[in-house]
């Protein structure tokens, strides 16, 4: 039912016979193939219409209907939802690195 291929990496990984997408565990492409693959997003956000595949993405979505961003970049007061966008935004645009530990 399913191929196992090298990576480019040389890591072993399991190809979808159906779309192609490659995974790094038998158990991922499994969930894949039961939840994902070839099927409609399940999950429709009642405000701005919205699909999920997932329930927790859609959970996650709400916050931005419910909740005021709770990150905050100090240089350029721009906000942010989620804190892993901050450090993004940090390390790109005022290449700031973040320490270890928040420190």
């Amino acid at each position: 039912m399913c191929e196992t291929v090298r990576s480019p990496r040389g890591e072993a990984s399991y190809k979808c016979p159906d779309c192609g997408r490659f995974y790094m565990r038998q158990s991922c492409l499994t969930r894949h193939l039961r939840t994902e693959c070839g099927k409609p997003p399940m999950y429709q956000c009642k405000i701005c219409l919205g699909f999920f595949t997932y329930k927790h993405n859609l959970v996650s979505h709400m916050r931005i209907h419910t909740e005021g961003p709770q990150y905050y970049c100090d240089p350029c007061q721009k906000k942010f939802y989620r804190r892993d966008k901050l450090m993004e935004h940090k390390k790109k645009l005022h290449n700031i690195f973040p320490t270890p530990f928040g420190k």
